[in-house]
């Protein structure tokens, strides 16, 4: 997965996510083009991006309205239709920089929103979704800093496994999750 996060085919800035089958006889040529399928639209769509297997997470990009919360979007690139969404995540909370990072393994997707304000003015939060429980595109758990404070922007995300990094740049930390509890009882 690629990121063209200035490319103007949608609109100025609007950014697009091209995906390639390195295993394919023509690699260079990419099989879905991913763009922003929300109205308005937002800037730099996919600038971040995460895949697993055939599942693919495209941060919903920086909203023209600042009131929005913003998204991720989900893909298989293996389905018919590629270029389709099949679930759209959402952030609970307006103005946080939802989606400043995506990370997939398996089902489990992590969104990073270090904009969160819940526990301290821009202390950051990360959603966990589990794309085969019961309810997708409703947050399994929601993570935040165990010693929150002003500006941790608690929300970089990395998955490997089971296993949740989550970097707070503004408290210089790291903090590690294990993600099996989230997947079989759903907290």
């Amino acid at each position: 997965v690629v990121w063209a996060g200035l490319d103007d085919t949608k609109g100025l800035d609007a950014g697009i996510a091209y995906v390639y089958d390195l295993s394919r006889a023509e690699p260079t040529v990419p099989v879905a083009e991913l763009s922003n399928p929300s109205v308005p639209m937002t800037k730099r769509f996919g600038s971040c991006v995460a895949i697993a297997g055939a599942r693919v997470v495209v941060a919903g990009g920086r909203p023209n309205d600042p009131a929005n919360a913003g998204s991720a979007y989900v893909y298989d690139a293996s389905s018919a239709t590629p270029s389709l969404p099949i679930s759209q995540l959402t952030s609970p909370n307006a103005k946080d920089d939802f989606g400043f990072s995506v990370a997939i393994f398996g089902s489990i997707v992590a969104v990073g929103a270090p904009g969160d304000d819940v526990a301290a003015p821009e202390s950051g939060a990360v959603y966990v979704y589990d794309l085969t429980g019961p309810s997708p595109t409703v947050a399994a758990a929601t993570l935040r800093s165990p010693t929150p404070s002003a500006e941790d922007y608690f929300g970089d995300v990395k998955i490997s496994g089971l296993h949740l990094a989550v970097g707070a740049g503004g408290a210089g930390a790291l903090h590690l999750y294990d993600l099996a509890a989230c997947r079989t009882s759903g907290t």
